[in-house]
């Protein structure tokens, strides 16, 4: 009757578990870390972005020229030493990749072709568009 009802429990010792939980718990904390990270990056970055290509307005799509960080279809991922990456969801599809700086309430982007690879560095050059954002502060209201 006991070898019927006879269950077989996987074995393994507390220093085995100890170990699981122990990296669980490192990637977790740095996976959330990184998520932090963005979302301190698409914070200082809120707003929206006049743009101008070679001191000219740059129109998107004949709509008005600015760009909002915080819309749909504008990623940001983790910067990198000052130099930020972002991509862009193309309407026609694709992914236009890019990397920028920021300095006070100018951005710098560098920005490749469709489906192309991300530039490195802030040159017009091999199909790499650079333009440049200025946030305009909100007028103050007064009492």
């Amino acid at each position: 009757m006991n070898g019927f009802f006879k269950t077989r429990w996987y074995q393994f010792s507390l220093r085995t578990l100890l170990a699981v939980v122990t990296f669980l718990a490192i990637v977790s904390g740095w996976y959330g870390y990184r998520l932090r990270l963005v979302e301190q990056e698409r914070s200082r970055l809120a707003g929206k972005w006049h743009l101008r290509w070679d001191n000219q307005p740059l129109l998107i799509d004949s709509k008005q020229p600015f760009i909002d960080v915080s819309e749909e279809g504008v990623d940001l991922l983790v910067p990198r030493g000052g130099i930020g990456w972002i991509d862009f969801q193309l309407a026609e599809g694709g992914i236009s990749r890019g990397i920028y700086r920021c300095e006070g309430n100018t951005i710098t982007v560098a920005q490749g072709d469709s489906n192309q690879p991300r530039p490195t560095s802030f040159e017009n050059i091999n199909g790499v568009s650079v333009w440049t954002g200025v946030r305009k502060p909100l007028p103050s209201v007064g009492p």
